[in-house]
């Protein structure tokens, strides 16, 4: 998320691109969400991997099992 300094350079810099105020706070809006969907994938990335990791290692234990079973 941006902080509210972060917000106000941003809506200074649309602003001066030539939105109105409305648009200024839409395109605020629209880049905190791609911010948070970005945060989100991320997470999502992350939690891929430890399930993947997860299995593998699950895989692994199953044969060391049958080997020495």
């Amino acid at each position: 998320m941006l902080n509210e300094i972060e917000k106000l350079y941003a809506y200074l810099q649309f602003r001066q691109a030539g939105m109105d105020q409305d648009e200024a706070m839409q395109a605020i809006g629209d880049l905190e969400f791609l911010i948070l969907m970005d945060q989100l994938k991320s997470i999502l990335d992350e939690v891929q991997e430890e399930v993947t990791e997860e299995s593998e290692a699950s895989e692994i234990e199953d044969l060391l099992k049958e080997i020495f079973s």
